[in-house]
């Protein structure tokens, strides 16, 4: 096998502090730098951030809204998803 037959497939949330294309152009570097790897692609899934209030129980966009509940006002809120960091696949022909 050699790289051009791989694929790494992450999921990335919206909100965790990773820059997509860095971590795509790191990725590339790093990889060209192996015969293993060279030419295998960095794919990234995002995973939408949301946010669930404590006290109107609904969820919301996190981006848009932020920590402040768009519904009832409310701070008492959490973020439910969005943060991860996930390998979601890595593919070989």
């Amino acid at each position: 096998l050699v790289g051009s037959e791989m694929c790494i497939r992450d999921r990335i949330g919206e909100v965790s502090t990773i820059v997509n294309d860095q971590l795509i152009d790191c990725w590339n570097w790093n990889a060209n730098r192996t015969d293993l790897l060279r030419g295998c692609t960095l794919e990234i899934e995002p995973i939408k951030a949301v946010t669930y209030c404590e006290d109107c129980h609904k969820e919301y966009p996190t981006v848009e809204h932020g920590k402040i509940c768009p519904y009832c006002g409310s701070e008492h809120t959490y973020l439910v998803r969005g943060n991860e960091v996930l390998i979601k696949e890595i593919a070989v022909e």
